[in-house]
């Protein structure tokens, strides 16, 4: 790691192949404040969850996933950790508008609800093992083609299609969710996601939460020009500023 990303743990899978770095960065875009959870392995990064960073909240603004490992589940890993994060910090959880068809469905997978309105497409798998497709199918093919560009259809890996797919499922895109009430849905897909791993931080937790604190108040603003690693607890007007704005 780099004097910007600090080493939070490792995701030990039960076949150790799958395992892999999780490590967390400050981040900057224009105004917004931002952390980053970055997975790699071998030097290799895997894929990141660039987050943003407000009182009491983070703000999932997308999932990345290396082109050369998509198809195979990291999404739902990697948001699996992200929440893991969040829960540990006791900040509340919410994401940006969602573009993406297939970001969309792994959210509402873990429960997360629709906090916005959005366009609803149906999306199915397609093309071929050697180079997969996503099939997109809307009931309005002319708001659907003005929707994804041919720039977006390419990044994305996405096909528009005439007719509903076989097998499709409902993606709401162009809106920002929330995690659900009832929680043990997202619980149960964690533990369907992770298969049995786990994430082993590098430090005990609570000097983990306390490193993974340190970087949320740095993203705030809260600490001025302060470095990550000076401080070994929490200052007492961080703990009143916890107090009041962050959220079960």
């Amino acid at each position: 790691t780099n004097k910007a990303t600090t080493a939070l743990g490792r995701f030990q899978a039960c076949d150790e192949a799958e395992s892999f770095d999780v490590n967390v960065r400050l981040s900057c875009d224009g105004q917004r404040k931002c952390l980053q959870l970055v997975f790699s392995k071998e030097k290799k990064t895997l894929g990141f969850i660039p987050t943003e960073v407000k009182p009491g909240e983070f703000i999932l603004r997308g999932i990345w996933v290396n082109l050369d490992l998509r198809s195979r589940g990291l999404a739902s890993i990697f948001l699996s950790l992200w929440i893991q994060l969040c829960e540990l910090l006791e900040v509340a959880m919410a994401t940006e508008r969602i573009h993406k068809p297939v970001l969309s469905i792994v959210l509402q997978k873990f429960g997360f609800e629709a906090t916005s309105p959005g366009f609803a497409v149906e999306v199915a798998e397609g093309g071929t093992q050697e180079e997969p497709r996503i099939l997109v199918w809307a009931s309005c093919p002319s708001r659907l083609g003005s929707y994804f560009s041919h720039r977006t259809q390419k990044e994305q890996g996405i096909t528009l299609v005439d007719e509903r797919p076989a097998k499709s499922r409902t993606a709401l895109v162009n809106a920002s969710f929330g995690p659900p009430q009832d929680r043990s849905i997202t619980q149960a897909a964690i533990a369907e996601a992770l298969r049995g791993g786990r994430l082993v931080f590098s430090e005990n937790v609570r000097a983990a939460a306390r490193t993974c604190w340190r970087l949320y108040a740095l993203a705030d603003g809260l600490l001025g020009r302060a470095t990550l690693h000076t401080a070994t607890s929490r200052p007492q007007s961080l703990q009143s500023r916890r107090r009041r704005c962050w959220q079960t």
